[in-house]
């Protein structure tokens, strides 16, 4: 099983609202007044595995949802309208343009009015092919949606890794990507993959001893690894 924390001498990424993101390097001891404390001390891994082991209620998620936001990086979406005008920026359409300016500067309205006609029906044309694409895209993303067992309530439910939220207990088999920078509670040895953050091409185990001066680091498990072999 594996607990979910905010770590401040860490990278962190501080989801303020649905439509900004702010990242922040923490140094120890510095808190920059910015980033909302942790739910939870890390000394309860040992001293209070039990309490943390019964995860946490509906009300307990509504309140760090709100106090941290939702377990993923926003999207901002491009306007229809900004889609529509890049359809008139490449190099093949500016040079039609010109083509059209010269002809309205020549009053040769008969050019003028098919190059318009033209360079106004092939825009439309890419902005419908595009904005397709990209309703394309959504529903496939919205089908690869990826769920996690995670604690509620006593008891173990399937939810979308993006209502994750500090503090939650999840479990975790080999083959699961991490969803969030979390510590390991109890399960298997773990074998972790985290070459896509470090380069590091072995598996790192998982818990080990900690790094010097860094409290309960051998039990860290990085968001985006791979867990490749156990269970917690």
């Amino acid at each position: 099983k594996l607990l979910l924390r905010r770590e401040t001498d860490l990278i962190c990424i501080r989801i303020r609202s649905m439509a900004s993101v702010d990242y922040q390097k923490l140094e120890d001891g510095e808190s920059g007044g910015a980033i909302a404390a942790p739910p939870f001390a890390l000394a309860k891994l040992d001293n209070d595995k039990e309490g943390l082991l019964k995860g946490l209620t509906d009300v307990e998620v509504a309140e760090l949802v709100k106090k941290y936001g939702l377990n993923e990086v926003p999207e901002e979406k491009e306007p229809l309208w900004k889609m529509f005008l890049k359809q008139f920026t490449g190099p093949m359409q500016i040079m039609i343009e010109c083509a059209a300016l010269l002809c309205f500067l020549i009053h040769n309205w008969p050019d003028f009015t098919i190059i318009m006609v033209l360079l106004l029906t092939n825009g439309t044309l890419g902005f419908f092919e595009e904005k397709s694409a990209q309703a394309s895209v959504d529903a496939l993303k919205a089908g690869l949606e990826k769920k996690m067992p995670v604690k509620r309530n006593g008891k173990f439910d399937s939810i979308p890794v993006v209502q994750v939220v500090p503090g939650d207990i999840l479990f975790m088999r080999g083959g699961d990507i991490v969803p969030a920078d979390c510590y390991w509670l109890e399960g298997d040895p773990c074998q972790v993959d985290e070459a896509a953050l470090t380069g590091e091409s072995l598996p790192v185990k998982v818990p080990r001893k900690d790094d010097h001066g860094k409290q309960f680091s051998g039990r860290q498990m990085w968001s985006g690894s791979i867990l490749k072999v156990g269970e917690c």
